[in-house]
């Protein structure tokens, strides 16, 4: 099992390399560490194989598993049941859909940098003594 730093790992699952690339380079920017995954099943994986894990940046449309079946594996997984999931997709019906799966948040592509921070503070502090959300 991967572990990391104090405020845990975010796992960013999505099968476009650029988006995969840009999110590590701006989370780790902002001193968080990340493991990434091409597509569902590999992210389904890594959320398994790393103990810390804090976060679920999540694509809906991968191959292998898709966003919808990674987030319902992890529901019926219960050392990732309680793992925030917040869809990343440039579907139109993005939230409705993320709402109906049970994910924590969503972020419709394209999105600003101030959105994802804003979005990834809800589940991870940005120092070790910042409450967070809580579902």
């Amino acid at each position: 099992m991967t572990s990391s730093t104090e405020f845990g790992t975010i796992l960013i699952a999505d099968d476009d390399s650029d988006i995969r690339e840009m999110l590590s380079y701006i989370l780790e920017r902002h001193h968080m560490h990340v493991v990434g995954a091409a597509d569902g099943t590999q992210a389904l994986a890594r959320a398994r194989d790393t103990a810390d894990l804090v976060l679920v940046l999540l694509d809906l449309r991968m191959p292998g598993l898709s966003g919808a079946e990674v987030i319902e594996e992890m529901r019926h997984d219960p050392a990732l049941a309680k793992i925030p999931v917040v869809v990343l997709s440039g579907d139109r019906s993005a939230r409705d859909t993320a709402r109906s799966l049970g994910a924590a948040g969503c972020l419709a592509k394209p999105f600003e940098v101030s959105e994802l921070m804003r979005e990834v503070h809800r589940f991870v502090p940005e120092t070790p003594d910042q409450p967070v959300s809580v579902g």
